[in-house]
Formats: structure tokens, C-alpha cells, sequence
């Protein structure tokens, strides 16, 4: 099975590879509902946790499910905000640009109006 490219990727799996751990080693499922486990079931529970989507079709049932379902999506947010992190530099202002800011009352930063005819 290919992994998905990125950190995003590297981390849903990573966390599909936790929840199987935990379905393995307790001795309850970990699905809710004793609805069947697999590796996709897995990855694609962590994915929509992870995009903090959350489909509500499988839902962990026990309290360590849970609790690591809860720190992926904490996880998720982060790959969220990171990426708007460049585009939110400061943009430089008229004067720093070498223009004249506007100034109130300046024509150039009156409104256009808007006239309409009627027939």
C-alpha cells in the first residue's frame, strides 16, 4: 500500500498504526459498535481525524482510542495553519513602496459613485 506524500501523510499513518496497536493489544475492539477492523478501516479513520473531517461513521470506542484520536486532530491543526504561515508576511506599505500614502479628503481615495439612469 503506497503512502501518502508529506508529513500529513507520514503522520495518518503513523497514527493508523497506533489505533491498530490499540485494537491489537486491548482486549476490546477498537471500533465502536464491534464493527470490523482493517488496515484501511485504520487509515481512513485516522485521515478524517486528522483533517479533523470526522465523517462520524467509526467512532473509537474505548478511552485510549479516544484520547489518541483527540492529540491527531490536535496534530491536524497544526498542518492547517502551517502552511498559511508564508502568506501571511507583512506587505509592505505606499510609503515603503515609494509612494504617497493617501491622504482623507484626497480625490484618489473618494469612492466611486454609482449613477443610474432610468428610461
Amino acid at each position: 500500500m503506497a503512502t501518502p506524500a508529506g508529513p500529513a501523510g507520514r503522520y495518518g499513518v503513523l497514527f493508523a498504526a497506533f489505533y491498530a496497536a490499540i485494537d491489537h493489544l486491548d482486549a476490546a475492539p477498537f471500533l465502536a459498535g464491534h464493527r470490523p477492523a482493517s488496515t484501511q478501516t485504520f487509515q481512513y479513520f485516522s485521515f478524517t481525524t486528522l483533517t479533523t473531517l470526522g465523517y462520524g461513521d467509526f467512532t473509537a470506542a474505548g478511552n485510549g482510542g479516544r484520547a489518541v484520536a483527540v492529540i491527531e486532530a490536535l496534530v491536524g491543526q497544526v498542518f492547517l495553519a502551517t502552511p498559511g504561515g508564508p502568506s501571511r508576511r507583512r506587505v509592505p506599505g505606499p510609503a515603503e513602496r515609494g509612494q504617497e500614502p493617501f491622504r482623507t479628503g484626497d480625490a484618489r481615495a473618494a469612492p466611486a459613485t454609482l449613477q443610474i439612469r432610468t428610461a
